[in-house]
């Protein structure tokens, strides 16, 4: 699941990463939810997308009011058909292991309900911050349930960790059922 709004210019990263993963083969769906965006052309934008990575498994899908990226992925999320969910930002470069990484952790600790890992934002779009930074796994228990996060190597991360009113959706992944009892709050407009 990719929110995007005005982003679609950066989707041919997106794709490129996704197309260069270790592990693709089990790849059900590409969901990319247009946020509303009021960027021209958009439909041939995504068209054209679309035909240079045809052997990607994408569909959009447009959202006539702009909700947010809470909203979108919500949307993102009931179209969605896997047993796991992974969620991706429009500025985020995946390291080509991510999904073998994220699939391997639910293999070695079934009881865990979603993996979060490292990402690298283009550098054209986001530069470096504290949560930008390489990250490392740790575990973190959220809502009672059993959740692989990823973390910053800075200190100050774990320092506010708490006080953030939510984590890091840029690589996360996470067990459909999960889904069944709490979704993004839409409320949080923020990405």
């Amino acid at each position: 699941v990719v929110p995007t709004y005005n982003g679609m210019g950066n989707l041919a990263h997106v794709f490129n990463s996704i197309e260069r993963q270790t592990y693709i083969k089990n790849v059900a769906q590409i969901i990319v939810i247009d946020d509303a965006s009021t960027l021209p052309r958009k439909k041939e934008t995504y068209d054209s997308l679309m035909q240079e990575y045809s052997k990607l498994p994408i569909e959009v899908i447009y959202q006539e009011r702009n909700g947010g990226p809470a909203t979108a992925r919500n949307r993102g999320i009931k179209r969605a058909t896997g047993d796991i969910i992974f969620f991706t930002d429009d500025d985020c470069d995946l390291p080509a292991n991510t999904f073998e990484l994220h699939l391997a952790a639910y293999g070695d600790k079934p009881q865990i309900s979603g993996v979060g890992g490292w990402y690298q934002s283009l550098s054209h779009i986001v530069r470096k911050n504290t949560i930008e930074r390489y990250v490392f796994v740790r575990y973190l228990h959220f809502f009672g349930l059993s959740m692989y996060q990823s973390a910053s190597l800075s200190s100050d991360y774990f320092r506010y960790f708490w006080l953030f009113p939510a984590g890091n959706t840029a690589n996360l992944s996470v067990k459909r059922y999960v889904f069944s009892d709490i979704l993004f709050d839409e409320d949080f407009i923020a990405p």
